[in-house]
């Protein structure tokens, strides 16, 4: 990435970026740049600046989606784990094989 394109994110960010970080980010703009240039059919025509942009936003929906799905596998793992303390005297291990018996009954 050179220099003027990561001083841009870092400061997009409110933050300094690692080496990996920025190339992550390359990575993830080349890709959607490669994607959008076989779907989007007006790719051709557009400027460097808006195939960028095009690219940014793409990138940036992804990141948002990943993070969403994070936080719903975060939350329904303490769902599960709530679930499996609900039980009395019951361990995880034991919740396990009760699911697995009988898989549609919450653990």
């Amino acid at each position: 990435m050179r220099p003027e394109c990561a001083l841009a994110v870092a400061q997009a960010m409110g933050r300094s970026l690692t080496q990996p970080e920025l190339k992550g980010i390359e990575g993830r703009l080349r890709r959607n740049m490669r994607q959008l240039a076989r779907t989007d059919a007006e790719w051709q025509a557009k400027t460097t600046s808006e195939r960028m942009a095009a690219a940014a936003k793409k990138a940036g929906d992804e990141l948002v989606a990943e993070q969403m799905l994070s936080k719903r596998r975060v939350a329904l793992t303490i769902l599960a784990h709530g679930r499996a303390d609900a039980h009395p005297g019951a361990g995880w291990l034991e919740a396990v094989h009760r699911h697995a018996a009988h898989p549609r009954q919450p653990l």
